[in-house]
């Protein structure tokens, strides 16, 4: 090499790519300690767990013990209390163990007493825990409980009829129970309707029998009787006996009725009245006949009666004048004719009050 000649400086390699992945390991074993030392010092919380919070028990009759468990887990590293216990229904009661030990299962047993239970039934058992996810668990019972004697429909009958005319009516009285049912006797509480039993399965099944007897007068009868059994537990079942004997001309509802009217509303809300007019339906029991308005004795009531002409059945709008109403209770009728000879009028009561 001769003297001119010059030396291009000289750079140390050095490997880039090495030097990132070093600090990016370093980098990544502090993180990793970071979260290695939150975790070790972070609270562990309890959890419980339930397997299910509802279930249906089916069906039972009165008097059967209905009982059911629950599963409560708890998966976390601590234990859990349970601080509370309290029913949506008389007659429930639950056992179970207070502290649930970290990892550990246990059993919740409800039971429930059916005794004074009928039809669909549900209920609720509510759990107040120390546990801070979980403070308080509702585990549902639901299901059908059976009467030990059952009245089918229902223990009433309604009846309705013309004056004149004789109708019945009938329900059944199921017995439930293992051991034989026995009716001793009939005891009617009213005067205006006969009855009588028939044993249908003995021991089992009878029906009662309901008649109102075509003498009976028009008008409208709340009555009842008692069904005497030699049941211990239900010795008398009380039924009801509703009958309506109408006449040839008759009207449904039986009154006008408008209850409390705020006089400022009507007069401000001209069409708060359309919500306030009552109809009623006037009927004829056989052929058409003619009806028209003879007279109203309240002078802020008015009343319109449609159709024009002979029809069987008429529909009668009674409403207010917002104008003339005064305050204070009113009561009054609108009286109506007729071209049938036996009941030549009709009268309707109107009721109601107006207040400020």
């Amino acid at each position: 090499m001769g003297p001119c000649a010059s030396m291009a400086p000289f750079y140390p390699m050095t490997n880039r790519h090495s030097n990132r992945s070093g600090f990016l390991a370093l980098i990544s074993t502090r993180v990793l300690s970071i979260l290695m030392l939150l975790a070790a010092t972070a609270p562990v919380f309890a959890q419980i767990e339930v397997s299910s919070n509802a279930t249906n028990f089916g069906r039972v009759y009165q008097g059967e013990p209905i009982s059911t468990k629950f599963n409560l887990r708890n998966p976390g590293s601590k234990p859990v209390t349970i601080t509370g216990l309290e029913f949506s229904t008389p007659g429930m009661n639950a056992r179970v163990k207070q502290v649930i030990e970290a990892g550990s299962s246990t059993e919740i047993l409800i039971s429930w007493d059916s005794s004074r239970l009928r039809g669909e039934v549900e209920g609720q058992a509510i759990l107040t825990l120390d546990d801070p996810h979980n403070p308080q668990i509702v585990l549902t019972i639901s299901g059908t409980v059976v009467p030990s004697i059952e009245i089918l429909p229902r223990p009433a009958v309604y009846i309705s009829q013309f004056k004149g005319e004789e109708k019945s009516a009938s329900l059944k009285i199921r017995n439930n129970q293992q051991k034989p049912l026995e009716l001793l006797r009939l005891e009617s509480m009213g005067e205006h309707f006969k009855a009588e039993y028939e044993v249908l399965k003995e021991g089992k099944l009878f029906q009662i029998n309901i008649t109102i007897p075509a003498e009976t007068a028009i008008g409208r009868y709340r009555e009842s009787m008692l069904v005497h059994t030699d049941d211990s537990q239900l010795s008398r079942i009380h039924l009801e006996v509703n009958a309506l004997v109408k006449a040839d001309v008759f009207f449904n509802p039986e009154v006008a009725d408008f209850g409390l009217v705020s006089r400022a509303r009507i007069q401000s809300s001209p069409e708060a009245l359309d919500f306030l007019t009552q109809t009623v339906v006037i009927s004829h029991r056989e052929g058409l006949m003619s009806t028209s308005i003879i007279s109203i004795d309240i002078p802020f009531v008015w009343a319109k009666l449609v159709p024009e002409g002979r029809s069987e059945i008429f529909r009668l709008d009674v409403g207010l004048d917002a104008e003339k109403v005064i305050n204070g209770r009113f009561e009054g009728r609108i009286v109506l004719s007729t071209d049938d000879p036996d009941f030549s009028q009709v009268v309707i009561p109107v009721i109601g009050e107006i207040s400020n």
